[in-house]
């Protein structure tokens, strides 16, 4: 049920108020958030790039190319997303990671390998964006890291779900 008796004008007063004691300013002379940003960032291109192995290199899993292209899909906006929380902040770009730097070392030898890293690295980004979400007051930037903490909890499901079926 819709609840039609509240005044919405109330609500955005209250979204209101707080946007006004939360100034970005604030955020941008914290210096761990902004390395913790960047870090982020970098582990979405690293993880990027993992998808992008297993969707072209890893022939086991060509029938679920469609799973692995939506969780590629979702790393590419999530370094969108990243970038935006950047600039939000500071008004400045962040400075793109290097795609050598960003890749893992592991190579693609050994598909069910790779996948279980990739299963572990997806786990470990639950935890990391849980308590970056915990620790942000800021409304709109907990909400970019809010999208981001569901879309890694259904990549870990999603992995569980395709290591299960291939291996």
């Amino acid at each position: 049920m819709y609840p039609y008796n509240r005044n919405p004008q109330r609500n955005i007063s209250i979204r209101e108020e707080y946007t006004q004691t939360t100034p970005k300013k604030d955020l941008a002379s914290d210096k761990r958030l902004l390395s913790l940003l960047e870090l982020a960032l970098q582990e979405s291109t690293q993880l990027m790039e993992r998808y992008h192995h297993l969707m072209t290199e890893a022939e086991i899993c060509k029938p679920s190319e469609n799973i692995i292209q939506s969780m590629y899909l979702d790393e590419k906006k999530h370094c969108n997303q990243l970038r935006e929380a950047y600039y939000t902040i500071t008004n400045q770009p962040p400075q793109m990671p290097n795609q050598k730097q960003a890749y893992t070392a592991t190579p693609m030898t050994n598909p069910k390998e790779y996948l279980e890293e990739t299963l572990l690295l997806e786990m470990d980004c639950c935890d990391f964006y849980r308590n970056l979400l915990l620790c942000m007051d800021d409304q709109d930037l907990q909400n970019i890291l809010f999208e981001i903490l569901t879309d890694k909890q259904n990549h870990a499901t999603a992995c569980c779900y395709l290591y299960h079926k291939y291996f």
